[in-house]
């Protein structure tokens, strides 16, 4: 299992052209386009024992993914694809 580690960070003014002007310069950003489902039994039961089931499209690539929460973490999982 690999652990998955999700941040959100709140920024302030001027911010985002800060980060787009140093790290992220828009002339090297990409679009891409995805479409994910989520699977789950009738009664929830992924859910209830803190799995979530993916099929993530990009274009012709399909990515299953299985998470599970990891200590009861809100935004700490273990992740297998």
């Amino acid at each position: 299992a690999a652990p998955e580690l999700e941040l959100k960070f709140h920024l302030g003014p001027g911010a985002r052209e800060a980060l787009e002007a140093g790290l992220f310069p828009p002339d090297r950003a990409r679009v891409a386009q995805l479409h994910a489902v989520y699977f789950d039994t009738p009664d929830h039961g992924l859910r209830e024992r803190g799995f979530s089931l993916r099929v993530r499209r990009s274009g012709d690539t399909h990515i299953q993914t299985l998470k599970h929460r990891a200590g009861g973490a809100l935004f700490q999982r273990d992740e297998w694809e």
